[in-house]
């Protein structure tokens, strides 16, 4: 399970769960996952993290974005998902004193129970992140090695291409062979990211990267996990990323980036920035999860997230809640 600051570790929600006869059965980064009656309940919380350490903060109301992102895209994209039900839907599986609480509806996904893929898939359209950070050292991206003269934020020749790694049970997840991954990802995620970026460019919105997970049930692949939400891609407004040199860099996103420049900055006793610590050492840990994270970086981080929602889908988020999730507001 993921390392969890003990001030962040529990939700009011959780009670009502508890209430109603439900254990949380593994806790992640963000989600947590619950077992009624052999189904899979997740539920995303306002936690978040940077550099594989989970903050000592919440981003109040941040979970229902990235829940209500995930049903959204399910329904754009035509790839399998991994959905089986959402917002008041979720009922069906509670105990009858628990029904009807929008908290748990704002922030649940029934999921299928899938044999899953351990990789991470991970499609880049644009070369910035740890991906430039390799290729400045001179590592391939994608399997291939790039050519010379590339910048933060510049597109990346003949992509987008497909850079998946593994799935870290700690620390940082490490790039891996395109080569050595199961033939289907590739095309599958490929394919995937195509679509988004077509509907994204007509919200506005150019997708850098993103990582997907994939599952089988009954011989057939199935996409898993969240779909296209700030925690999982880059989104940078379109006119920025048309413009993007090398004297820009790369442009700003719409996800967790503000909270990474912070973290870069932050004198730690092992040298500045969270970004060079070890999320796998203790010390590390403790020292990171003692820090306050300002109040501007968090608002910021909420308001960039409901922007991106209110852009991509056309509506607040509380009116896509009740439209479609049918969660009175």
């Amino acid at each position: 399970m993921a390392k969890i600051p003990k001030d962040v570790a529990s939700e009011k929600w959780e009670y009502a769960l508890a209430g109603g006869g439900l254990t949380r059965s593994h806790q992640g980064k963000v989600r947590n996952t619950y077992l009624p009656n052999g189904k899979i309940l997740q539920m995303a919380t306002d936690r978040f993290s940077i550099f594989d350490f989970v903050l000592n903060a919440k981003a109040e109301g941040y979970g229902e974005i990235l829940t209500a992102l995930t049903v959204f895209w399910s329904k754009i994209l035509t790839a399998k998902n991994h959905i089986t039900a959402y917002g008041t839907d979720i009922d069906f599986l509670l105990a009858p004193n628990i029904r009807g609480l929008p908290a748990i509806h704002r922030r649940g996904l029934v999921v299928e129970n899938l044999a899953m893929e351990l990789v991470e898939c991970v499609v880049r359209a644009s070369l910035t992140g740890t991906a430039f950070k390799r290729y400045k050292r001179g590592e391939p991206v994608g399997g291939r090695a790039l050519p010379h003269g590339l910048f933060d934020g510049a597109g990346i020749p003949g992509g987008p291409i497909f850079d998946p790694t593994d799935k870290a049970q700690e620390g940082h997840d490490q790039p891996i062979d395109p080569a050595g991954v199961n033939p289907l990802l590739a095309p599958a995620s490929l394919q995937i990211f195509k679509e988004a970026q077509q509907f994204a460019g007509t919200r506005g919105f150019y997708i850098a990267d993103t990582k997907f997970e994939f599952g089988w049930k009954n011989q057939q692949l199935i996409l898993a996990d969240e779909i296209f939400t700030p925690h999982s891609s880059r989104f940078w407004d379109e006119v920025d990323a048309r413009n993007v040199t090398e004297m820009t860099g790369a442009p700003v996103s719409f996800d967790k980036q503000r909270i990474r420049e912070w973290g870069k900055t932050v004198e730690t006793p092992w040298g500045k920035g969270i970004d060079k610590l070890d999320p796998k050492d203790q010390a590390h840990r403790e020292f990171v999860h003692s820090l306050k994270v300002p109040e501007d970086v968090i608002s910021d981080y909420i308001n960039r997230g409901h922007q991106l929602f209110r852009r991509l889908t056309g509506q607040v988020l509380c009116e896509f809640q009740e439209k479609h999730m049918k969660i009175a507001a």
